[in-house]
């Protein structure tokens, strides 16, 4: 089994700290991840990619090639990175930031920032999409993720962060 997950916004969204959140998590499950990322030159509102592939196996080369997922959070990175996802694989987008033409391609959007404001937190957007990732990576479990938060967080934020991982997972359920 290997697994190559996508995400890529702007600087500022979170991505990122998403994508070493989910590697983490299937550590904790036994498996093997490497995380990569990218930034654009400026530091708000440039590119932010991260790169996480996992598999049963030794990974010998941690960057994204063909994507099974690919989370998109902003229009101008989507248009540049969204063939990047394989034919078969899945675009998951949020739907106020995101237009997908899909392209033969499955898409689910979902609206992260504003699930993020309605539980008192926009900065907790990218553990909205980690929650959301749950049900389409069979590797990963409320537990290990849940593990991960708890130690990410200070007890300041990890209440609100819980419910946000929460509330990720029900918009597919919406």
């Amino acid at each position: 089994m290997r697994k190559e997950i996508l995400f890529v916004g702007i600087g500022g969204q979170g991505l990122v700290t998403s994508s070493i959140l989910l590697g983490e998590a299937a550590m904790n499950k036994g498996l093997n991840s490497v995380q990569a990322q990218t930034y654009g030159s400026a530091s708000r509102g440039g590119l932010a990619r991260g790169d996480t592939v996992i598999s049963d196996s030794e990974i010998n080369f941690p960057r994204v090639l063909n994507a099974d997922i690919g989370v998109f959070l902003d229009q101008e990175k989507y248009d540049k990175y969204k063939n990047m996802v394989k034919e078969d694989g899945l675009i998951i987008n949020d739907t106020e930031l995101v237009e997908v033409d899909p392209n033969g391609r499955k898409s689910k959007g979902m609206k992260f920032i504003t699930t993020a404001e309605e539980i008192g937190s926009k900065m907790a957007a990218n553990v909205v999409v980690l929650g959301s990732l749950v049900d389409k990576l069979d590797f990963l479990t409320v537990e290990s993720v849940d593990k991960i938060l708890e130690n990410k967080f200070s007890d300041e934020t990890l209440e609100v962060n819980k419910k946000a991982f929460r509330r990720g997972r029900d918009l597919n359920r919406d």
